[in-house]
């Protein structure tokens, strides 16, 4: 099995676990898109899903999905969706005091904050 054949394999995978939106499949979700990003760290696609899997897990593990948005962002400063996601985890997690550096898209803030 080659590596671009079994990395794909793994994040169709994770894909299709975090399109089902519970919070057993995030988990599984999760541990999929860490070996996706074993293989591959800095794949923006796999951040920012890792992100969406913390945050739909059942008690909304938003802090924890926080740093993988702005890693994603970091390297694809465009991704509006990403930016949306990263402003509702921050203000489920009580961090009110960023949310004015996620509207006005400062990374600097952020990555200080939110090391990764």
């Amino acid at each position: 099995m080659t590596y671009f054949f079994l990395f794909n394999r793994i994040i169709r995978f994770g894909i299709s676990l975090v399109q089902q939106a519970n919070s057993v499949q995030s988990a599984d979700a999760i541990s999929a898109y860490q070996q996706a990003l074993d293989l591959k760290p800095n794949y923006v696609r796999a951040l920012a899903n890792m992100g969406i899997s913390y945050a739909n897990q059942d008690r909304g593990m938003y802090k924890e999905s926080i740093p993988y948005y702005v890693r994603a962002l970091a390297m694809n400063p465009k991704a509006d969706n990403a930016w949306q996601y990263l402003r509702l985890s921050l203000s489920c997690a009580s961090r009110q005091n960023l949310i004015q550096a996620c509207e006005a898209r400062n990374l600097d803030v952020l990555q200080k904050e939110f090391p990764l």
